[in-house]
């Protein structure tokens, strides 16, 4: 049902509210089937492996990535979005090369 409230997501009790074209919708919870496919598994494992690399990182590497993450925005959600994290870009590079099979990088590349 659409509702007229300030802006809004997330999720209260057993119900979720999101903003759609026509306005804030806020309907009954649904949890989604986990299929566990050998898709998901494969993305879900890469970005474990990567998430725990950036922790061996050197500390002048990890703010290298967070040098370069500030040149990078998130999605907006709510008309709101910001700079990416280190972690989050490290993450979203070396996870996506993972899966395309090519070597994963310890330094950020340079902005297209």
């Amino acid at each position: 049902m659409k509702i007229l409230d300030v802006p809004q997501t997330g999720k209260l009790g057993l119900t979720v509210t999101f903003p759609s074209r026509n306005g804030l919708i806020r309907r009954t919870l649904v949890t989604p089937a986990n299929p566990n496919t050998a898709s998901q598994l494969r993305v879900r494992s890469a970005f474990t492996q990567q998430a725990h690399r950036y922790d061996t990182l050197t500390t002048a590497e990890q703010d290298a990535w967070v040098a370069a993450a500030g040149q990078y925005q998130s999605r907006a959600s709510l008309g709101q979005s910001g700079p990416l994290t280190g972690l989050q870009l490290f993450v979203k590079i070396n996870s996506l090369l993972a899966q395309l099979g090519q070597d994963v990088v310890d330094a950020p590349p340079a902005l297209p």
